[in-house]
């Protein structure tokens, strides 16, 4: 790994897991006419079959699924019932279903699904909600999870920073939880279709169990590169985090909301600057304004104001490509972090070979369009000893945080794994070349 000179490469890292599921509908493959004719087919034969054993038979058969997997998934009781809710349907006429049966006929249209078996990567960090005291900071952090088909997810981490920097993170729990959707509802303020998706956990639990995967249509294929950050204002705190919601063919940015990170809402965004990745919310009001950095260009970081933190359009550009690491093009990594010197922004640039390295910039407080200093060298970059990867020559975050007067950064490797590593802030704002 190359680093800027102060930083620290920490000894954390967070690789992929196998063995990590969750438990999700399964829709079986359709064999078109003449053979099946379609999936309400599949699901009636398998019925008629389940039909046609005897009940001591169905006990048996249901009691060795149960013991196979309900200790591995502690929702398993209301996914089942869910999932006949989703079937039953296509079953109305079928005479022998009662609940033995519905219960089985339920099994048979779920699935394992292992969220994070190909990549866990693009970390960001915020407080945690809950920071009882003690030493260091407690933190959750929020890993964007790849499995089969390459559909992303947001799992979290909690964690907590020492007086060093050294970020230490809680195992991983045994079992784990998907989100489910309650409902939607029209963003406030607005007369269009956008909609916002309310998202529950309904079995207590660590934080760490709780996996936000896809539930909507925008997000079909992914729910990508989540960047929390704890937005103060007034008083008031909550959660906020711009992802990338992607449904296969289109991509646009989305905007996370929680309190407590039990109840989550998905809000969809409207302006003309939210078709693309890679947006990053301040922390607070700049000035009375909601301020968003944005990359609607796919080349340069912007930034954007609006009264309505729902809907971003305009903006002007402050950071463009100025180093041969980043000619390709550049964008933000993470939210802006608040420090006395002003706005520090965390950058991503690409250069030769697609190489993605991290920078950061300095930008005044009060106007964030006035760039004050900048890294004329990479704060991270690959070399010979950990550039391999699902894709190579790349480091990437969706996020910092800083500690005890150093920033603390988780990154992805690779688009593998997460890794950490930590800079006191004045060795940073002390190689940056002044703008």
């Amino acid at each position: 790994m190359r680093l800027l000179d102060g930083a620290r490469l920490q000894d954390l890292a967070l690789p992929p897991d196998q063995e990590a599921v969750l438990l999700q509908p399964f829709g079986p493959v359709v064999i078109r006419a003449p053979y099946q004719s379609n999936e309400a087919g599949k699901l009636r034969a398998t019925a008629h079959r389940l039909c046609g054993i005897t009940d001591e038979h169905a006990e048996r058969l249901l009691d060795s699924i149960r013991a196979h997997y309900v200790h591995r998934h502690p929702d398993w009781d209301s996914m089942v019932e869910d999932r006949w809710e989703k079937i039953r349907h296509g079953l109305i006429d079928i005479d022998c279903i009662g609940p033995l049966r519905q219960r089985l006929i339920a099994s048979y249209f779920l699935s394992e699904y292992t969220f994070k078996s190909t990549a866990y990567f693009n970390p960001s960090i915020v407080p945690h909600p809950d920071d009882e005291g003690g030493e260091g900071m407690r933190v959750v952090l929020s890993v964007r999870a790849v499995g089969e088909g390459h559909i992303s997810s947001v799992a979290f981490r909690e964690g907590r920073i020492g007086a060093d920097g050294t970020l230490s993170v809680l195992e991983t729990p045994d079992v784990y939880q998907s989100g489910v959707l309650k409902g939607f509802r029209m963003r406030e303020g607005t007369m269009t279709e956008a909609k916002v998706a309310e998202v529950g956990f309904e079995h207590e639990g660590e934080l760490g169990s709780r996996i936000l995967f896809p539930l909507t249509a925008a997000t079909s294929n992914g729910l990508e590169d989540l960047r929390l950050i704890r937005f103060e204002d007034g008083g008031e705190r909550t959660y906020y985090g711009t992802y990338t919601a992607y449904d296969g063919r289109h991509i646009a940015s989305q905007l996370l909301r929680t309190d407590d990170f039990k109840r989550f809402e998905l809000m969809e965004l409207e302006g003309d600057a939210v078709g693309n990745k890679g947006m990053g919310l301040f922390p607070r009001r700049v000035n009375g304004h909601y301020a968003m950095l944005g990359r609607q260009d796919a080349e340069r970081v912007w930034l954007l104001y609006s009264d309505d933190i729902g809907n971003w359009s305009g903006g002007e550009v402050i950071l463009e490509p100025a180093y041969d690491w980043e000619f390709m093009h550049m964008g933000n990594c993470g939210s802006p972090i608040e420090i006395e010197e002003g706005w520090l922004i965390l950058t991503h640039g690409v250069g030769p070979v697609r190489e993605y390295t991290l920078g950061a910039a300095l930008v005044d407080l009060d106007d964030p369009s006035k760039v004050i200093a900048r890294t004329p060298r990479p704060l991270i970059a690959t070399d010979e000893t950990d550039r391999h990867g699902y894709v190579p020559n790349a480091v990437y975050s969706c996020g910092g945080i800083v500690h005890n007067g150093r920033l603390v950064l988780p990154f992805g490797l690779a688009d593998y794994e997460v890794r950490c590593m930590d800079i006191g802030v004045r060795d940073l704002i002390d190689q940056m070349e002044r703008v």
